[in-house]
């Protein structure tokens, strides 16, 4: 667009300044060539002014859009990392789930082994060692599954009255 208005320009100047109609401050002794090379110099330094212009304003544009293009791909790769996010969180929530189950049967078949069977010494010893892994299994459970819901945004603070001074 710079460009072609400079061409515009000089289509409309240099009859101007052949004809010698210009507020240049030439002296009448000027010939028409003067005039003439004096026009081919405004209007060269016109046209290489206008073109570093059009030059400048094109690469700006087309940074513009890089940064437009790069933006739109970090945000499709937010969203999808989002989405991984929100996945590990409910799997880590349903494992928990899933684990609990079958470890507090083993937890209660172990107590109620312990109470109602006569046991060796021995026998309560490993049936104590069972019961203490399950607690710590459990405990570590409970852990992995306020984690997940602490990320889903869906962990619940229960406020307690406490003593700063303990």
């Amino acid at each position: 667009g710079a460009a072609w208005s400079a061409v515009i320009v000089a289509a409309l100047a240099m009859p101007l300044f052949a004809l010698g109609a210009t507020t240049m401050g030439e002296t009448a002794a000027w010939g028409a060539v003067d005039r003439i090379r004096l026009g081919q110099v405004v209007i060269t330094m016109m046209f290489l002014t206008t073109l570093a212009l059009a030059l400048s304003l094109y690469r700006q544009h087309r940074l513009r859009d890089l940064v437009l293009r790069r933006n739109r791909h970090l945000a499709a790769a937010r969203e999808r990392a989002q989405a991984a996010n929100r996945a590990k969180s409910e799997f880590l929530a349903t494992m928990s789930h899933e684990l609990r189950t079958p470890l507090n049967s083993v937890l209660g078949f172990a107590s109620v082994i312990d109470e109602t069977e006569d046991l060796s010494a021995e026998g309560r010893r490993k049936m104590a060692l069972i019961a203490a892994a399950g607690r710590s299994l459990v405990t570590l459970v409970d852990d992995v599954l306020e984690f997940a819901r602490l990320e889903a945004g869906r962990f619940e603070l229960t406020p307690q009255a406490a003593n700063p001074l303990v």
